[in-house]
């Protein structure tokens, strides 16, 4: 059976653990703390001091890794993550099959790389690999994200590729809503069975069509980053659910119920932190595997959030909406928990009327019979404390709110905490139907009591086995 992996980057950890304790010393132990990936209207630097055009605020940014000019060989991407040292950036390289990285060298810094250098060895990253490595990342500390400025070059103008030296100019810190300019470059090389080098290229990141750091010399390019409240919490995550009681031979397949949440926020970011003025989530239920029918609640704790009010709109099959299983102008009070009844998993009136849905090989992609748009409006705007955000922990503890489950048949409750409530990123495949996840996914174990363990904080971005996913519904309905 073919296994596959959604992150190739780890095939070097080893390496890669040095590299990040390398890049990431000194980060303090207080620095705001945030996730990757949600919309968000927050401030946009349009362009830099000198000039450079910077990108519109956004979650990520990926580009092409092109060698030789001509040939995409993978990709970069660049974007602000969490971390257990803090928010930092994060600049991924990923390489296509067949490709292995031999030496990477990145700058990252304020200062458009137009008015610096193209050389590489002058870029403030760097890293050398052995073979099999087929991607990395650097984690870079905001402390460390400065602007540069060229010493010594002889006179040769400004953006040559191999006079001057490269040096921090000062000016140093990041946050959110600020641009930065991105010049990764990569030594990219192919061998054959004997791990003999048979191909050897230069390559950059948005190589083939990007801007051009200098217009003579080297044909080394750049791209720009604007960082947004996407890096506080993830703009989609899915939770699944597993229905029987505990003990009773579940199989963790965790797709008895399987729910997508979109969340956008409208926020301003302050000296204190973060302040939110309205929260909007879409839902959309993705699979229902299970005999047992369910109701889907999100539950927000008191104290969690400020006072306000709220608008549940439920649609049909067909996108209309029902007047009926809709509320509008209802009150949202901060200092005592708020449960919101979204809609019914199965039944007539439910998500899915019929049970294993999306979740058997070779059938294709049922759209839900219900989805959800709930709209949190605040009166003033509220603080949003993201200090222990995790969201694609595994079950739950994380979130801002409990998505859970009540099951009809034997009245249990399946919310924060629970060992049958998984939160996963939406790069997530979910297992085929009875297929435990501990057979599906390389780091997940079965305890031996039949009760999956999670190995690691990123199990999903590891090896799977892909005959044993559902894939059908990979494109959202």
């Amino acid at each position: 059976m073919p296994r596959q992996t959604q992150e190739r980057l780890f095939a070097g950890e080893e390496r890669y653990g040095l590299n990040r304790r390398r890049i990431l010393q000194g980060i303090a132990a207080s620095s705001m703390l945030g996730l990757g990936s949600t919309r968000v209207a927050l401030p946009v630097s349009a362009q830099s001091d000198d000039g450079c055009t910077c990108s519109e605020a956004t979650c990520d940014v990926t580009v092409p890794l092109c060698a030789a000019q001509t040939e995409d060989v993978g990709t970069v991407q660049t974007q602000v993550i969490n971390t257990e040292d803090g928010l930092v950036l994060e600049v991924r390289y990923d390489l296509d099959e067949g490709y292995e990285l031999d030496e990477t060298h990145l700058y990252v810094g304020k200062t458009c790389p137009e008015e610096l250098t193209s050389a590489p060895g002058q870029f403030p990253f760097s890293d050398y690999y052995s073979s099999g490595v087929s991607g990395d990342r650097y984690l870079i500390n905001f402390d460390d994200i400065c602007e540069y400025e060229l010493k010594g070059n002889n006179g040769k103008g400004k953006g040559n590729a191999n006079g001057g030296k490269l040096e921090k100019a000062g000016n140093c810190g990041f946050s959110l809503g600020d641009c930065v300019y991105v010049a990764a470059h990569a030594v990219v090389v192919q061998r054959n069975d004997d791990g003999e080098v048979t191909w050897e290229e230069t390559a950059w990141g948005d190589g083939c069509d990007g801007e051009r750091i200098n217009d003579k010399g080297n044909w080394a390019t750049y791209f720009s980053y604007t960082s947004s409240f996407c890096d506080v919490f993830p703009e989609t995550i899915f939770v699944g659910y597993e229905d029987l009681p505990l003990g009773e031979g579940n199989d963790y397949d965790y797709n008895d119920f399987l729910v997508r949440l979109d969340t956008e926020f409208d926020a301003q970011q302050t000296d204190d932190g973060f302040e939110v003025s309205e929260i909007r989530f879409d839902i959309t239920p993705r699979a229902r595997g299970a005999n047992f029918e369910h109701v889907f609640h999100m539950l927000f704790p008191a104290d969690s959030l400020c006072d306000g009010e709220y608008d549940l709109t439920v649609y049909d099959g067909d996108g209309d909406e029902l007047p009926g299983e809709s509320m509008t102008d209802q009150p949202f009070t901060g200092n005592a928990d708020v449960d919101i009844e979204l809609f019914d998993t199965g039944g007539a009136n439910g998500a899915f009327p019929q049970d294993a849905t999306n979740i058997v090989d070779g059938e294709s992609c049922v759209s839900p019979n219900r989805t959800a748009e709930l709209t949190i409006t605040f009166d003033d705007p509220c603080p949003f404390d993201i200090d222990g955000l995790e969201p694609t922990k595994a079950h739950g503890g994380g979130l801002f709110f409990s998505p859970y489950i009540t099951v009809n048949q034997t009245g249990e409750t399946i919310t924060t905490g629970d060992v049958r409530l998984l939160t996963v990123p939406d790069t997530w495949l979910w297992p085929l139907k009875q297929v435990p996840i501990w057979e599906v996914y390389d780091e997940v174990d079965d305890d031996g009591t039949g009760q999956p363990v999670f190995t690691t904080e990123t199990w999903f971005d590891g090896g799977y086995d892909a005959d044993l996913v559902y894939d059908a519904c990979t494109v959202s309905p």
